[in-house]
């Protein structure tokens, strides 16, 4: 599932460029975040909830959980 705009905290992620990430929930769930400027901040602050299982940027995994 695309997040869109209307969900987004961050002005930046309102403008054009940046990355996409894709984040799998422990639930199953399929998150995917265009616009991502800061991708280490963002998957901190994402990974910080628990509830994360995989982060990816593109096809690559930048963080999995242990779980």
């Amino acid at each position: 599932m695309k997040v869109g705009d209307q969900f987004r905290k961050n002005k930046l992620s309102l403008t054009p460029g940046g990355s996409t990430i894709t984040v799998i929930l422990k639930s199953g769930k399929v998150l995917e975040y265009d616009k991502v400027k800061n991708v280490e901040a963002y998957c901190n602050h994402l990974v910080k909830s628990g509830n994360v299982k995989t982060v990816k940027v593109g096809d690559e995994i930048i963080w999995n959980s242990n779980d």
